[in-house]
Order: structure tokens, then sequence, then C-alpha cells
């Protein structure tokens, strides 16, 4: 299949159409369907992550979007009806069974789940797979199962969860899988800038070539002729799905191509990307149809329902928007603001500043547990968020590929740091406040004055960087990657100094002791170790959570260490690595854990939406803190609350995360977290 491709201009497309169609009944229609609870008509709450999924059952009347608590089930109307939870790490990709029975998710943890969708049974669980999980596809009879990952392969499955085969061969990320109609061949799309073909029995039938990049998505004709992909480098592109033959290349978009979806008749092929539009192209010809705009970020997926009278795509904007072709108006779905990636207590122990996946960040006054001010200005979801030594800024790191700084009373950044080439995932202050570390998917540590000059830039690592943490003596910095690794970088010259060795999963956090003789580090290995910085040898390895580790903190003695686990717990350990405390009530992954300025408490964040506060010496939760897109509430345990707000039914579920049946009175407003 690799031969050139032959100049065709734009608008001579011959491509033959059959039409399709979709059918079958829906066992949530049929019974299976449970009370769905309050909500809004306007909104759709999908809690998407990046690159998040959406696809419609074969009915047209239930979606189903992937979400970081789980697989989320809406009636097409904004309806919520159930979340299937078992993943521990975000959903990136859902797919129904041709009869709507059986729902199939991959996730970031790497495994693909089996869920029947009348009852929300977890079915199986399907391991394999060394990366996470970017795309799963159902055969057209249902019997077999197919997923695309980052660890450069396919696998095909059976329905009962049995691992039949590997698809192997690819130079980088597998981004999409998509069966033919008659379910004898697939084809797959791949970053190393591939599309490829291959026999239902795993043998490779052909190779296409000729993006000129990165290949994100591929979609079969409904008659299985023609296959379209998009990518990269802007374009549409149409081939031959017999022999590989390039019919034709469509250009218009202005920024990479993420999704492509033939409608059900074969007559129209949409298109998402990152200029955060969606187009439709006459695929007869290639001739634009319309440019569907609204989403305030990448358009990352696409589904039609079965009639072809609405596409739903979702978007980096966490939106869901559902548009009609008849005539391009949407009706928009919105999230609310996610998961909390980060939580950090001011220097003087007064406020908690939290940063997720709502793209802003809030600083919340412990002692009357209310919020004083969000930092609004990244254009994406926000990795992480660190106090300056004085209190008086905050810095903070995004997707977006930028740091900023902010000074701590206003909600206008006073420095915007650029210079990173993929998104930010760690910032760290210098102890002196005048230097900021910063690291992220680019594989690289930057260093930067505080007012956002440039100072270097430190290479090495062989993945991506998921923390960063300046020593006490502020003469060397550490920084954790998902090559494994722990590297440590003299300050004053920039020049890597050691490394440390050990951990068998990306090391997501990492931390010095007070006073700086100690590192600790946090792995997806399960496993917190403690090493001599003097020497760079573990000294201790802590075993005890079920799930990998997102976050290790030091007390400010330095006699205990905190953990944060995707397993929902966060624990307290003594400095030998003995168990002290586990801090259980979170109902998803805990992603950052903190300690109070005078080690008396402990905040986490986390995938449930949630800022907690502890108690240290008994581990005993004070208070839940839960914000949403036009309000918050506080908990207490004892069924007390304050919020503010439009009372509505997030708030009462927000509630009912205290794991009370009723909420109870409302408390003071002055009531503290602590």
């Amino acid at each position: 299949m690799d031969r050139p491709e032959p100049v065709v201009a734009q608008g001579s497309l011959p491509v033959r159409i059959a039409a399709g169609g979709a059918g079958g009944g829906s066992p949530l229609a049929r019974g299976g369907s449970e009370a769905a609870p309050e909500s809004e008509s306007s909104a759709f709450e999908v809690c998407a992550p990046p690159g998040g999924d959406v696809g419609y059952d074969p009915t047209g009347a239930y979606l189903a979007v992937a979400a970081e608590a789980g697989v989320q089930i809406w009636r097409a109307d904004g309806v919520p009806v159930r979340t299937l939870r078992g993943h521990s790490r975000a959903v990136t990709t859902v797919a129904w069974s041709p009869d709507g029975r059986l729902l199939a998710s991959g996730a970031e943890d790497n495994t693909v789940r089996l869920w029947r969708v009348a009852d929300a049974a977890p079915l199986h669980v399907l391991e394999g797979h060394d990366d996470p999980v970017r795309r799963v596809a159902w055969s057209p009879d249902g019997r077999r199962l197919a997923s695309a990952a980052e660890d450069h392969t396919v696998r095909l499955w059976r329905a009962d969860g049995t691992h039949e085969a590997t698809l192997a061969g690819y130079a980088d990320w597998v981004r999409d899988v998509r069966w033919s109609p008659d379910g004898h061949h697939l084809a797959t799309a791949s970053t190393d800038g591939t599309a490829r073909v291959w026999r239902a029995d795993g043998t490779l039938a052909g190779t296409i070539t000729g993006h000129t990049g990165a290949i994100w998505s591929v979609a079969w004709s409904p008659d299985g002729a023609v296959l379209a992909t998009g990518g990269t480098d802007r374009s549409l592109r149409l081939w031959r799905a017999a022999d590989g033959f390039p019919l034709g290349a469509v250009t218009g978009h202005t920024g990479g191509v993420a999704a492509v979806a033939w409608a059900p008749g074969g007559r129209v092929i949409a298109t998402a990307s990152a200029d955060h539009s969606v187009r439709l192209w006459l695929a007869a010809d290639g001739r634009p149809l319309a440019c569907l705009t609204g989403h305030a970020g990448e358009a990352r997926s696409l589904a039609w329902a079965p009639d072809g009278r609405t596409l739903a795509s979702a978007g980096a904007d966490r939106t869901v928007r559902l548009w009609s072709i008849a005539d391009g108006s949407s009706r928009v779905l919105t999230a609310p603001p996610g998961g909390l990636w980060t939580a950090a207590w001011s220097p003087d122990g007064t406020h908690v500043a939290t940063a997720g996946e709502g793209g802003a960040g809030y600083v919340w006054h412990v002692p009357d547990g209310r919020p004083r001010l969000p930092l609004t200005g990244h254009h994406g979801p926000v990795r992480a968020v660190a106090w300056s030594p004085d209190g008086r800024h905050l810095a903070t790191a995004g997707e977006d590929r930028t740091a900023r700084v902010w000074p701590a009373d206003t909600a206008s950044p006073a420095a915007v740091l650029l210079g990173h080439t993929g998104p930010v995932w760690a910032v760290a202050w210098s102890p002196d406040g005048r230097f900021l570390a910063t690291g992220g998917v680019d594989r690289t540590v930057r260093l930067w004055e505080a007012g956002g000059r440039p100072l270097a830039v430190l290479t090495g690592h062989l993945g991506r960087i998921w923390d960063v943490a300046w020593s006490p003596d502020q003469h060397r910095i550490a920084s954790s990657s998902t090559d494994n690794t722990v590297r440590i970088w003299r300050t004053i010259d920039a020049e890597q100094v050691g490394d440390l060795f050990g951990h068998t999963g990306r090391v997501a956090a990492v931390a010095w002791s007070p006073d700086g003789t100690r590192l600790a580090t946090a792995s997806a290995d399960r496993t917190a170790r403690v090493w001599a910085s003097a020497d760079s040898k573990s000294r201790l390895v802590i075993e005890g959570h079920a799930g990998g580790l997102r976050a290790v903190a030091w007390s400010p003695d330095g006699t205990r260490l905190a953990t944060a686990s995707e397993d929902r717990t966060a624990r307290i350990w003594t400095a030998d690595g003995s168990p002290v405390h586990v801090l259980d009530a979170h109902l998803g992954p805990v992603w950052s854990v903190t300690w109070s300025p005078d080690g008396r408490f402990l905040a986490t964040a986390g995938a449930d939406h949630t800022l907690r506060i502890w108690r240290a010496a008994d581990g005993a939760p004070t208070a839940t803190v839960r914000p949403w897109a036009d309000g918050w509430a506080v908990l207490y345990p004892e069924g007390r609350y304050k919020q503010a707000g439009i009372m509505r039914g997030e708030f009462w579920r927000a509630t009912a995360l205290t794991r009370h049946d009723q909420p109870g009175t409302e408390a003071d407003p002055s009531t503290p977290l602590t």
C-alpha cells in the first residue's frame, strides 16, 4: 500500500458511498435503567479527561462518555443514568457493543473493561497493555474487541476477555483502531505517521503513508470501500481501502485533525480539530458543507447519532455539544469543574490553594472555609500549584504549556512563563522565593526568575517530568519522570549530579526532607522510597497501597510521611516506614497531599472533585470542600454544611459525598475547615 500520492485537486474525490444505518434495542430502554439523579436540562456533567471519548448506543437513545470518574451514561436529552466505576485512572475511550448490551472502556490504568449495561455489572478486566489505552472498538458481530494503546500495539480480544493476538510494529502510539463493516479487516492510526490495514487474523495487509505528521484518527466508509484519516498535518485524506491508493486530501482546518467520522448514510464526513471547530464535508467531492464553531478548546471526539440527524462532539473545553445537522445549531452540555489534581497549604496556614481539570485554581480561607478568589487564565487543566515561601505569590502549571505567577491577593497573573513545548506538569519555588523550576511533557526541567525570565533548560530525562523539588539549601533540584527515575541537578551550573534508580513504574512525586538529608519518592509501582541524598542510595521501601502512588510529602518536622494513591486513600507513615493512619473517604483516586505548616492537619485532593481536610493526630476528617461551576459547598462529618450558588442537584450530590443519607443543618458561616 505504500505509494506516492497523486496530485488530486480539492473537490475531485471519486468516492463511491453506500447507504448505511443502525438498529437494535437498548437494554436501558428495556427496563434496565435506574432513577436518574436531579439535573438541569442544560447541564451535562461529563468531567472528561483530555482526549475523552463519546459514543451513541445503537438506538441513539443514550450516550456514553469517557470521564475521569468512570464511564458516564446519559440519555440523549442530557439526563444522567449511571456511572460505571472500576478503572483506577481516567477513562479515555468507550464503545458500545453492536447490540447495545455491553460497553467496553479503556483507560489510563492500561486496562480495558467490559460492562453489562442493564445492571452496570463489571464482566471482565482485559490486562496486557503496558501504557494507557487510547481506543477500543467492537467487531461488527460483537464477538471480538480491538484495543489501541500508547505501548505501540493493538490487541485483539474475544468478548469473554481472552487475548487473541497482538498487532505490533509501530514506532509510536496507536491512537485509533476501527473494524471494517464486514469485520474482515481492521484499520489503525498511529503517531508514527502511518495508517495500517490488518486482516482479522492479525496479519498485516498493508501500510498507508502520505500524511506529513502523526495520524490521529481513521474511519471506514459504511460500504468499506474507502478509508478516511486525519492528522497533525491539518488534512483529511481519503484512501481506497483495497490497496491504499490515495483518493485525495481535503484541507481547511487550521489545526490538527483529531477525529474523523462518516455519517451513517456515507454522504458526509465530519472532522474535529485542534482549531476548535467541527467541519462537515461532502464525501463525493470534498466540498465543505459547514463549519461548526462553539468549542472553546480543541474538538477531540465525534459520534453520529444512528439516524444521522445529530452529531456529538467532545472537546478540551470539557463540554459535549450536540449539533443539529439540519441547521447547524448546537446544544451545549457543560461539565463541572472536574477532579482536583493538586492542593497546597499557604506558609502561614490560613489558606489552601487547589487546582485541577476545571482550568482554574481556587484559594480557600481555612478559618471560615470560603473561597477567596479564583485563579483564571490557563486555557485547560491546571496540573500543579505552589505558594512562594513568603506566601505573597502562587505559581501554577498548566496543560496550556505555560506556568503562571499570581499575586496571592488578586486574580490576575503577574507573569506568564513561556518556553515549554508541551503541557507543564510541575512547578516549585526556590527556598528564597527568587526562582522557579518547572517540568513537563517535553521532558525538560526549566529554571526561571520569579518574574518570568528563563535561566536554564535541564535535559536528560527520557520521559515526561511529573514533579520537581528544590533542596532546602537551594543548591540542588530533584526531578521525577515517567522514565522511572529521579535525577538530581546542581543549580549553580545546571549540571546533573545524581540518579535515583529502583522504581519499576513512573515516579510521580519527589520531596526533600526538611533537613535536606533524604529524598522521598512516590511511584506507580505502588511504593514510596526514601533515599539518602548524599549518595543517592535507596534506604527504605514503603509498601501498603493497593494502587499507584501520586504524591508524597514530609511533615514539617521530618518525622512522618504522607502518601496519596490511586487506591482512593492517603496514608500517614513514620519516617522509618511504619503505617500510622489510613485516610479513607475519597470516592476516586487521590492525587495530592499536603501538610499544614504546623503539622496538625493534612489536605488531600482527588478525582471525586473534593478537597478534604484531616487531623494528623488521629486521621479523622474535619471538612470536605466541593467546588462546582458557579458555587461551592463545605461539608462537615456530623452532617452540617454551608454552600454558595444555586441549590440544585449538584449540591445535594456533593452532600452525599459525606455518606449521610440526608444533609443536616446549615453550618455557621464562620465555621473553619479545621
